[in-house]
């Protein structure tokens, strides 16, 4: 009778030990993926701080012998993980649902625009000082327009996923932040001076205020 009883209460013991470990691994699961999550949205973050810098570069001196363009951005390992993430207890909120929207929106706008630019770019880079004033001013417009464009995108984004990074599960979407308030936060980022008057006139030039 004893034998029995031990059996049984060890029985009991390992199912309970089993289901405390099943549980331990499914938190630690839950948290390795949620990590990953986050750090993929930081690595689009520092594409952006790293771009933005020489994006206002090139639109202040339009006509250069080189260009930067868009790191690698691409959301397909975010969605897998947004998936994972739904079969545990750490579902992403509404509000990071949405950013994660207008992101995959924003990246298709500045892959379009980079590549538009691109086109006026190659016109310099391939005829330089042979095209004519005219069309060179043209061609100088044009870049400076796109590169504006290109701007207020990568000052959006550098906003929100640093917002995003910081606040994680607690993060919500700004409704009254304003395209000049985004560029006084990214040249804070990227450490770069700040005139109001000049980012003023980016955000004018571009039909935006």
């Amino acid at each position: 009778m004893d034998s029995l009883l031990s059996g049984i209460l060890g029985a009991l013991i390992g199912v309970l030990l089993g289901h405390r470990l099943a549980i331990a691994l499914y938190k630690q699961r839950a948290k390795y993926i949620e990590k990953a999550f986050y750090n993929e949205f930081e690595i689009i973050r520092d594409d952006f701080i790293h771009w933005f810098p020489r994006l206002a570069e090139e639109y202040r001196e339009p006509l250069k012998d080189e260009y930067s363009g868009p790191g690698t951005l691409d959301l397909k390992l975010v969605e897998s993980l947004v998936v994972e993430l739904a079969g545990t207890d750490k579902i992403i909120s509404p509000d990071q649902r949405m950013l994660l929207s207008r992101l995959d929106r924003m990246i298709d706008n500045i892959k379009r625009k980079d590549q538009v630019r691109d086109a006026q770019i190659k016109k310099w880079i391939e005829h330089g000082e042979a095209i004519e004033k005219s069309e060179r001013i043209k061609v100088r417009n044009e870049i400076t327009f796109r590169t504006g464009e290109l701007l207020v995108d990568t000052a959006q984004g550098i906003y929100f996923l640093s917002k995003l990074v910081e606040e994680r599960d607690k993060f919500t979407i700004v409704r009254n932040g304003s395209i000049l308030s985004f560029f006084e936060y990214s040249c804070r980022v990227c450490d770069m001076e700040f005139n109001e008057n000049d980012w003023s006139f980016i955000i004018e030039r571009l039909g935006l205020n």
